[in-house]
């Protein structure tokens, strides 16, 4: 039962990706994820950045 299961989940996950990239929507997909990741990584490395300058404002302010 479980395996009948099991096959009847990997045949629609097969024809929902196959849908998705006849219709070129995988290429959307694939592109508004590689976008959210990039941009997450540009707003961590401008926060280290700030960070950054805190910390020296906050160690020359202690000397």
């Amino acid at each position: 039962m479980i395996l009948v299961a099991g096959t009847a989940f990997a045949q629609t996950a097969k024809s929902r990706y196959e849908s998705m990239h006849n219709n070129g929507k995988i290429y959307v997909t694939v592109t508004v994820f590689a976008i959210i990741i990039v941009a997450f990584f540009v707003y961590m490395f401008m926060l280290d950045r700030k960070v950054g300058r805190l910390e020296k404002a906050l160690n020359n302010k202690q000397k």
